[in-house]
């Protein structure tokens, strides 16, 4: 058979234009009956790029014929990088992940693309030049190791992916480590690493550790106990490594993670997501050291909370810290987690909240409400995850759950009230019809004095059945780098930062927080005001900064996915909360004393819990511009006493929002 041939382009077409399960079992078995493997290059497009690609060898062909390679493993992988990222990709071969992963971040990235074999690295040469990619992709014609010096190398033809070190190898070839490359290279950052080096993973993980614990790269790490053996290490020894350099190891499966529950054995290959884990994770024994539990049915299931948040994970941080902690605490006591949000969340976020690894996800779209299909619909989610326990927050406490709950043998109702109350609901009385539905509710338990004030007021639920549990923070987290913040966002390293963290809307008071900032500016104008949140009306926001004239001493950073590691809170040096509404809490105060700041806020809801007034910071009324700037410059005049204030708050933050802590006053509750 030749290229030309209708069978030869009937199989192409099959391959790369069809899909269907079990493809590419069928096509192989397809290929070899009609002998279409053909043993030389030929140039193809395949994933948006131009290939010279040889059907014949084992590592070309799967991207030949089924237009693609390692589906999975490279969509986790895309889905987690960030533009001008820094890619290692050792054991480069033709280019596959090289090249696709160029293509991908639009060039805008650099990839040191490793291949000592000569014959192997010309092909990839070819494919890089064939798409432009030389001003992106730069070929290292070296092999890596645990040192420096040389090494000989053998292959197999049939398999340009089989090549590897052998004391009696055919080639002798250039061996270097990784952090010498990060050296020579002056690497600033390092995103990405892919390692597929035929048993010798070990010792290039070795020889890279330096540039693993500083850069913190994503890794992709091929393991075969066979080939490892062969190099005298094994699977278990690559895991253990890895794990102490503070990686947690997941495994693809179609578009999910999961943690990896066991090694391979033999000649079973298994690619393994390695992701860093955060140093306060690392510090309480890392968060993958044991597998992912499959859910057990019958008499032997460990009994499981169905925790409902009616809102869309999107940051790490709040109810999602909360939940991560949550299930932590759970699984020591034998409890499983089933987390069910109003939306999917993002890749890292999920990877943050599924590693305790006793966790299920479930979506339920608009969660708040009375309709009979929501109930319907939720009443679907409690046949399918059968929880001992129902926990629910935000969107209000009224629903069908508990009800629901009580008839399918749920045996608590759990409500975490941590909604803030609007002016208009301050009259609200429950009627006798609500009180009834709702005498399934097991217990409320509010996020501060205050709330359950407003709980007992309205009568929906008597006072007996609820009590106070706050709202809490990590205060072991990693704050990360202040100075790093303010240069990523321009701000001068002299000026003082007034940080407010929000839901840009109204209710939040930005607008009043613009026109203390006018006042406070005009006095001095060394201070910065750093605005970290997104929402309906930021336009409108930064056209009023712009009409008062303070858009050079405002930025506006938008949603930051981890808010508390990314430095924000180190790079400030007051913090403001300007909320018109009867705030139930606020996380953002909390993680703000946490990190030493002093706080400003408005004078309602439940803020005067955690602000008192001029020992952890000081208040204003809720409507008053002039109190607010008077506040910031009454700071900003006083550094001293900003620090004095900054201690309080810690003080009081690790006394009364512990997370660990208080989450341990919730597993009581829930394990009752």
């Amino acid at each position: 058979m030749n290229d030309r041939s209708l069978a030869f382009k009937a199989l192409e077409f099959y391959g790369c234009r069809l899909r269907h399960r079990g493809q590419w079992r069928i096509h192989g078995l397809l290929t070899n009956l009609l002998r279409a493997n053909i043993d030389r290059e030929i140039e193809v497009e395949r994933a948006g790029l131009r290939w010279l690609l040889n059907p014949s060898d084992y590592v070309q062909r799967g991207l030949f014929w089924l237009g693609e390679r390692d589906r999975w493993d490279s969509y986790h992988v895309k889905r987690l990088l960030p533009a001008g990222s820094v890619i290692c990709d050792i054991g480069a071969n033709f280019g596959y992940y090289s090249l696709a992963l160029a293509e991908f971040l639009k060039r805008d990235c650099r990839v040191l693309a490793f291949e000592p074999s000569p014959e192997t690295r010309a092909r990839l040469e070819r494919n890089i030049a064939l798409n432009q990619l030389r001003d992106t992709v730069t070929v290292i014609p070296c092999a890596l190791s645990d040192a420096p010096g040389s090494a000989r190398m053998t292959s197999r033809k049939g398999n340009s992916g089989a090549t590897y070190i052998r004391n009696d190898g055919e080639t002798e070839v250039e061996v270097v480590t990784l952090d010498d490359v990060c050296a020579r290279h002056r690497l600033s950052r390092l995103d990405f690493v892919k390692i597929d080096v035929e048993g010798f993973e070990l010792k290039v993980l070795k020889g890279g550790e330096r540039c693993l614990r500083a850069f913190r790269p994503i890794l992709l790490v091929e393991l075969m106990a066979e080939q490892l053996e062969r190099a005298g290490t094994s699977p278990a020894e690559v895991a253990t490594l890895l794990r102490d350099c503070g990686y947690a190891l997941y495994v693809p499966r179609r578009k999910r993670l999961l943690p990896l529950m066991e090694l391979p054995s033999g000649p079973r290959l298994m690619n393994v997501l390695c992701l860093p884990e955060t140093p306060s994770k690392r510090e309480n024994g890392g968060t993958q050291s044991k597998p992912m539990r499959q859910r057990a049915s019958g008499a032997g299931a460990r009994p499981s909370v169905l925790f409902a948040a009616a809102l869309s994970p999107n940051k790490i941080g709040g109810v999602e810290t909360f939940a991560a902690e949550l299930a932590r605490r759970l699984d020591k006591e034998g409890w499983d987690l089933t987390m069910c949000f109003e939306d999917s969340p993002p890749p890292s976020v999920e990877l943050f909240l599924l590693a305790p690894g006793n966790v299920s996800l479930a979506v339920m779209r608009q969660q708040s409400g009375m309709s009979l299909s929501k109930a319907w619909e939720f009443l679907r989610l409690l046949r399918k995850n059968r929880p001992r326990v129902l926990l629910y927050t935000l969107g209000g406490v009224v629903r069908w759950w508990p009800l629901l709950g009580c008839l399918t043998g749920v045996r608590r109702r759990i409500y975490r009230d941590a909604t803030s109350r609007t002016a208009e609901a301050y009259g609200y009385r429950a009627s006798w019809k609500v009180r009834v539905v709702m005498s399934a509710l097991s217990k409320s338990i509010c996020a501060t004095k205050y709330v359950k004030a407003c709980s007992d007021r309205e009568g929906i639920i008597p006072p007996e059945k609820s009590l106070v549990i706050h709202n809490a923070v990590d205060i072991a987290r990693d704050l990360g780098d202040g100075g790093a913040f303010r240069r990523r966002y321009g701000i001068p390293g002299s000026r003082i930062v007034v940080l407010l963290v929000s839901w840009l809307v109204p209710v939040k008071g930005i607008d009043l927080a613009l026109r203390a900032a006018k006042q406070v500016l005009c006095e001095r104008d060394d201070v910065h005001f750093v605005f970290c949140g997104d929402g309906a009306n930021r336009a409108e926001y930064e056209c009023l900064a712009d009409d008062l004239g303070i858009a050079g001493n405002a930025t506006w950073t938008g949603m930051i996915e981890d808010l508390a590691g990314s430095g924000a809170f180190r790079a400030a040096d007051i913090q403001i909360q300007c909320s018109q509404w009867q705030e139930a809490f606020c996380l953002a105060v909390a993680e703000g004393m946490s990190a030493g700041l002093p706080i400003i806020a408005s004078r309602i809801g439940g803020l005067p819990e955690l602000v008192e007034d001029g020992v952890n910071g000081l208040l204003f009324e809720p409507k008053s511009d002039i109190e607010l700037a008077n506040a910031i410059l009454a700071l900003v005049r006083d550094t001293e006493l900003r620090s004095r204030m900054g201690a309080k708050g810690r003080e009081r933050a690790i006394e009364d929002y512990e997370l660990v802590q208080n989450v341990e006053s919730w597993v009581d509750q829930l394990t009752k």
